[in-house]
C-alpha cells in the first residue's frame, strides 16, 4: 500500500508544479508588453554645468549649495528646443535659490525629493511641454558660511 505521506508529497508537487505554470502563462503577456513599452521609450541625459547657489535667510548670506545637475529627457521632444539647456540651467538655479522652506543645514531624503520635483516641474512649465522626465543630483554639497574661504 502507498504511504500517505509520499501521495500529499506528489499532490503538492503537482499542484505546484500547475500554479506555477499558469501563473507563467498568465503574466508573460504583460511582461512582454511592458519590455517592448520600455525600449521603445528613447531617453536622453542631459547634464548642466556645476553651478554655486546662494542660500539667503532673514536676508543674510547662509551659505552655498554646490549642485551638479542632469535632466533626464525624451529626445524626440528636444529636437525642436535648441536653448533646452539654458532654460534647464535658469529653473534649476531659480529653484534652489527660492526654496525657502528647506533646511540645507540638516537635509533630508524628503527635501530632496521634494526639489528635484520642483525642478521638473518648473523646467516642464518653462518649455511648455512634458521634456523633463526625471532630475538627477549627481553632487549636491551646502558649504555653510562660516567654511568658505574670505
Amino acid at each position: 500500500m502507498i504511504d500517505a505521506k509520499l501521495l500529499i508529497a506528489v499532490w503538492a508537487s503537482l499542484v505546484t508544479a500547475g500554479s506555477s505554470y499558469a501563473s507563467t502563462k498568465w503574466l508573460l503577456p504583460y511582461l512582454h508588453a511592458r519590455a517592448a513599452a520600455v525600449e521603445k521609450a528613447p531617453v536622453a541625459l542631459r547634464k548642466l554645468p556645476q553651478m554655486t547657489v546662494p542660500i539667503l535667510a532673514r536676508g543674510e548670506l547662509q551659505g552655498y549649495v554646490v549642485a551638479k545637475v542632469s535632466i533626464e529627457t525624451d529626445p524626440k521632444a528636444l529636437e525642436d528646443k535648441s536653448f533646452f539647456e539654458a532654460f534647464a540651467i535658469d529653473e534649476a538655479f531659480r529653484t534652489i535659490y527660492g526654496e525657502a522652506g528647506i533646511n540645507f543645514e540638516k537635509l533630508q531624503n524628503s527635501d530632496l525629493s521634494k526639489l528635484k520635483a520642483d525642478i521638473r516641474r518648473n523646467i516642464n512649465a518653462r518649455m511648455n511641454a512634458d521634456v523633463g522626465r526625471d532630475v538627477l543630483f549627481e553632487e549636491f554639497t551646502y558649504i555653510a558660511r562660516n567654511y568658505v574661504a574670505r
